[in-house]
This record gives structure tokens, C-alpha cells and sequence, in this order.
């Protein structure tokens, strides 16, 4: 922070630490490319005190000075609040179902108070919102020219949830998240200066505001030194899935993977293994996947690079969810093919092409095909793997996250317009 001028408010649900996640791992990168042209103070809305004291000293060291405050839950708002004493977890998924959304997306005064309290009067030179939701919490357009990183388009994590809803209810409720969030969005979406998206196909989804820009998702690093890619694979027929497993839509993709794509894989090439590693994964979970035939369920692990080193190639069988998959860059950068869903291949498709840096399996037979061909074809995955990284290093790089972020918040603060 030395040496640093602006001075700069960030606002968000998530923290930079742990960086297993992709959510933090976004986090962590837009915070430490803020941290390079500003002083960076954050008002967290999360549970500080449950934090684990390793990660609340991680978090703190992040930023010039921080203000942490746990939002007013739903049912406490409006005629919710009569009967939450009675249910309180369920009164507040019912006032969230079935109440007026634009209650998430308003003010609430105890965020409102920790931002005062943060402000001590003095003005901030730029406001910078990651996600709308606790960017609007905080009221924070009021404080001076803002910059929403929306990452996550609400609409399109309702909609694809909806692809693989289960019951009318369920199907009922997406709708109606979606109808109300297509006509709040571009209105709250307005009163900022300027809007960072994730990936260049959400921009029609934003088409409405006068400055978008895309700040990518890119691999993960804790440094700022390049990726270093592994030397190729030698001849195994291990395929790789990492994810963090806590998540919905990555333990409902492997167990759809697993039912309905890995029985074909293993009948074409029997001494195929599938190797699950990632964190935060049940005992459930665990018991239920490591019974299905050639799976090897390993967990967590202390250095991705290793689990990366001995695969022939990864798979990416993500069905649902907002955003761009992390992972599929993490894959290519570390020198590894990898096999992606329609989905999981969502924007990337202008710079991944198919079969040139990836290969996309359209549905659960192109997935088992796309699987067999490589584990078959090893010059092609090798292929894939040198061109795939190649196209990451230069699209997906951390200096590219840097300029981005000092050239909006510059542009944001003079009140240019960026289109």
C-alpha cells in the first residue's frame, strides 16, 4: 500500500482467503490488483467471528483498514418479522421465496451504519462492489463513483438452475426469481459508473449500461510470476476432476458424470481411473463416488501441481451455475487437456475453440466420446494441452487483471465513459 494515493472502498460477501474456492480466488485477485494503484479499505458483510483466526489475520493483512457487520436476515423485514421469533432459518427462505426481491437489493441500515463507521467522513475517490447484492446493501452508489464486479449474472445461475430443476415448485420459484431480477437488474445495474463482467457473452445481458468491460477469470495464483506448465503426461489413463465439492453444482455434475458418461468411458477403455480431488467434500460424498467402478476418490490435496502431474487430462462435467469455470483455465495453464461440457465451456468459446484448445462434449455421449478419443489419442491431447495453455498465457494472465483494474478505476474516477 505504500506510495499509494487513492484511496478506495471495497464491498462484498466474499474474502479473499481461503483461495480453494473460486469465489475467493477472484476475490483474492481483484483485491491485490487494487492494491496496487490504492489503500484499500473493505466492509465485509460476513460473520467475522466464526471465522477461523488463520483467515481473519490473512483477510486483515489485505487491506488498509476493514469494517465487518452481519446483514439484517430477511424475515426481519416487513411482515416477516411477526413471525420469525417462531422459525427463524425458515421464515427467512420463505421471505426470500416468496417476498419482493427488491428488499435483497436495497439499503439495510445495520450495512449502512458499518459504512459510516468505515467512511469517518472522509470521501472515498472510488467504490468498488463485488457482487450486487451486498454492493447494494451497503447503499454504496451514494458514496461517490462505483464500480459493480457482478461476476455472476443472477439471472443466468436462476436459469440454469432451472435447466435441471427438480419439481413444479422448485421450476415455479426459479421463474419468478428471474422475472423480478430481469426487471430490478437493469435499473439497479444503472446507478453504477461502470460494470465488470466475467466473460464477453454476458455483456448482452448488460447491453442497456453505457460502460462494460470484461475482467476475466483467469488460474489461480498466490504470486505474481507466470504459471509455470508441467512437462506433458506420460502414458496414463488417469482422468482428473477437481472441484471444490461443498458446492451443488459440482457434486450434482460428477454424480450425472459418473451415472450416465463414466459407465461408457470404462466399457470402451477398462483400465481408465476417474481421480477426484478437491476440498470440502462429505463422508456421503465420498463413500457414494469412490463405490462406483475405477474411481479413485483422493480429496484434498497439499499441491494441485502433483495431481495435475500424474493425469492424462482433466474433465469438466459442470452442467449449472453462474460464471466461468476457473478450473478449465487452471487446466490448460498447468499443460493438461481438458474435456468440458457445454456449460463448463461457456465463455470461452471465442478464444477455446473446440478441438483446437479444448475439447467440448455436447451432451453425455460427446463427453464418453470426447473422454475415449483422448485417453486413446495421446498426440492429440498433448495437442490440446500445448495449444490450450498457449492461448491462456496470453489471454488469461495476471498483468491483464492488472491493467484492467487500474485502467477502469481510472477511467471511473475521471467520469469518462467507457463503452
Amino acid at each position: 500500500m505504500s506510495g499509494a494515493t487513492l484511496r478506495v472502498l471495497y464491498v462484498s460477501d466474499s474474502l479473499p482467503f481461503p483461495t480453494d474456492v473460486g469465489g475467493p480466488q477472484r476475490t483474492n485477485l481483484l483485491v491485490r490488483a487494487l492494491g496496487r494503484c490504492a489503500a484499500v479499505d473493505a466492509l465485509l458483510l460476513v460473520d467475522w467471528p466464526t471465522l477461523a483466526p488463520g483467515v481473519r489475520e490473512a483477510v486483515t493483512a489485505c487491506f488498509n483498514r476493514i469494517e465487518t457487520v452481519t446483514p439484517t436476515p430477511r424475515g426481519q423485514f416487513g411482515p416477516w418479522r411477526a413471525i420469525r421469533p417462531l422459525h427463524p432459518r425458515l421464515v427467512d427462505r420463505l421471505a426470500h421465496n416468496l417476498g419482493s426481491r427488491l428488499v435483497d437489493l436495497s439499503p439495510d441500515p445495520r450495512v449502512v451504519a458499518a459504512r459510516h463507521r468505515l467512511e469517518g467522513g472522509r470521501p472515498y475517490d472510488l467504490c468498488v462492489g463485488r457482487y450486487l447484492r451486498p454492493a447494494a446493501r451497503a447503499g454504496l452508489t451514494e458514496v461517490g463513483p462505483s464500480i459493480l464486479d457482478i461476476d455472476d449474472l443472477e439471472t443466468s445461475v436462476y436459469e440454469s438452475r432451472l435447466e435441471s430443476a427438480r419439481g413444479a415448485a422448485e421450476r415455479w420459484l426459479l421463474r419468478r426469481h428471474i422475472r423480478a431480477l430481469r426487471e430490478l437488474l437493469p435499473l439497479l445495474h444503472a446507478r453504477f459508473a461502470h460494470l465488470w463482467i466475467a466473460a464477453e457473452n454476458d455483456r448482452a445481458a448488460v447491453a442497456a449500461h453505457p460502460s462494460v468491460s470484461v475482467l476475466p477469470n483467469i488460474p489461480f495464483q498466490a504470486h505474481d510470476d507466470p504459471i509455470e506448465p508441467l512437462p506433458p503426461p506420460g502414458p496414463s489413463e488417469a482422468i482428473l476432476v477437481v472441484a471444490s465439492w461443498h458446492y451443488g453444482p459440482n457434486r450434482r455434475g460428477l454424480d450425472r458424470f459418473l451415472s450416465r458418461v463414466w459407465p461408457r468411458v470404462r466399457s470402451q477403455c477398462p483400465a481408465a481411473t476417474l481421480r477426484v480431488v478437491g476440498s470440502r467434500m462429505s463422508e456421503t460424498d465420498r463413500a457414494r463416488w469412490a463405490a462406483a467402478p475405477g474411481v479413485e476418490v483422493v480429496g484434498r490435496v497439499e499441491d494441485l501441481r502433483d495431481a495435475y502431474a500424474a493425469c492424462a487430462f482433466a474433465v469438466a462435467p459442470v452442467y449449472e451455475g453462474g460464471g466461468t469455470k476457473i478450473k478449465v483455465l487452471e487446466t490448460l495453464a498447468l499443460g493438461r487437456a481438458c474435456v468440458v461440457t457445454d456449460h463448463a465451456w461457456r465463455g470461452y468459446e471465442g478464444v477455446l475453440l473446440d478441438r483446437e484448445g479444448i475439447m467440448v462434449g455436447r451432451d453425455d455421449e460427446g463427453l464418453a466420446s470426447a473422454c475415449i478419443e483422448l485417453l486413446r489419442d495421446r498426440p492429440l491431447r498433448d495437442r490440446l494441452a500445448r495449444r490450450g495453455g498457449e492461448l491462456v498465457r496470453a489471454r488469461f494472465s495476471w498483468q491483464a487483471i492488472c491493467d484492467e483494474v487500474r485502467r477502469a478505476a481510472l477511467r471511473t474516477i475521471a467520469g469518462t465513459d467507457e463503452r
